[in-house]
């Protein structure tokens, strides 16, 4: 299907970026006790990325970050 998630590469995909958490935080200015958002898909209209983007700036604490990522 066009919008299935590949199961096994996402757990292969989390379990890499978990153990370098701290890396990419580094490299995004992000601080270890900020609180991150994201959203991975594609960016298009009906999956509503800016409604996301009006939401998050809404209601997030100070400290959080959301982390955007996709192409559409």
């Amino acid at each position: 299907a066009p919008h299935s998630v590949d199961q096994h590469r996402l757990k292969t995909a989390v379990s890499t970026s978990a153990s370098n958490a701290s890396k990419i935080r580094s490299v995004l200015g992000i601080p270890k006790w900020a609180t991150v958002a994201s959203f991975f898909g594609k960016l298009e209209p009906k999956k509503q990325p800016l409604a996301l983007i009006d939401a998050f700036a809404r209601v997030a604490a100070p400290d959080a970050h959301l982390l955007i990522v996709g192409s559409g």
